[in-house]
C-alpha cells in the first residue's frame, strides 16, 4: 500500500510536472510570438523611414542645384547689370563730345553748322531712345536681381529647414 501511494505521488508529481513544462512552454512560445511581431513591426518602420529618408535626400539635393543655379543666375545678372552702366556711361561721355563739338562748331557757324547741329540733334533723340532703352534694361535687371535674392532666401530656408527634419529623422532612426 505504501508503494502503491509513493507510485501515486510519483505520478502526480510527474503530471504536475509536465502540465507546468507545457505552461511554461506555451507562455515562452507566446512571448516569443510577441517579440517576433514587434521585430516585424519594427523593421517595417526602419523601411518606411528610409524610404522617407530617401526622399529628402532627393529634395535636399534638388535645393542644392536649386541654390547653385539662384547663385549663378545671380552673377549673370551683376555682370549684366555691369555692362548697362558701363553702357550708359559710354553714352553719357558721348553726349559730351558732341555737345563739345557742337560748341566748337557754332562758333565757326554756317553751312558746316547746320549739318552738324541736325547731326547732333539725331545722336541726341538716338541717345536719348539707347538711354530709356538702358533704363528699361536698368530696372529688369534690377527687378530680377531681387526675385532671385528672394528665391535664393527661400531656398536656404528650406535647404536648412531640409537638413534639420533629416537629421531629427537620423537621431530617431538611431534610437
Amino acid at each position: 500500500n505504501k508503494i502503491f501511494n509513493l507510485k501515486e505521488g510519483f505520478y502526480r508529481d510527474k503530471d504536475e510536472l509536465q502540465r507546468g513544462f507545457i505552461k511554461e512552454k506555451e507562455d515562452l512560445t507566446s512571448a516569443l510570438a510577441f517579440k517576433e511581431g514587434s521585430i516585424r513591426e519594427l523593421e517595417r518602420q526602419s523601411d518606411e523611414l528610409r524610404k522617407e529618408n530617401d526622399q529628402a535626400r532627393k529634395q535636399f539635393d534638388a535645393l542644392s542645384k536649386d541654390v547653385v543655379k539662384a547663385k549663378q543666375d545671380g552673377a549673370d545678372i551683376q555682370k549684366r547689370y555691369e555692362q548697362v552702366c558701363i553702357e550708359r556711361d559710354d553714352l553719357r561721355r558721348k553726349g559730351e563730345k558732341l555737345t563739345s563739338d557742337l560748341t566748337e562748331l557754332e562758333s565757326s557757324k554756317g553751312e558746316k553748322l547746320k549739318e552738324l547741329s541736325s547731326m547732333l540733334d539725331s545722336e541726341r533723340a538716338k541717345h536719348a531712345k539707347d538711354g530709356a532703352d538702358i533704363q528699361k534694361r536698368y530696372e529688369q535687371v534690377c527687378i530680377e536681381r531681387d526675385d532671385l535674392r528672394r528665391k535664393g532666401e527661400k531656398l536656404t530656408s528650406n535647404l536648412t529647414e531640409l537638413e534639420s527634419s533629416k537629421g531629427a529623422k537620423l537621431k530617431e532612426l538611431s534610437s
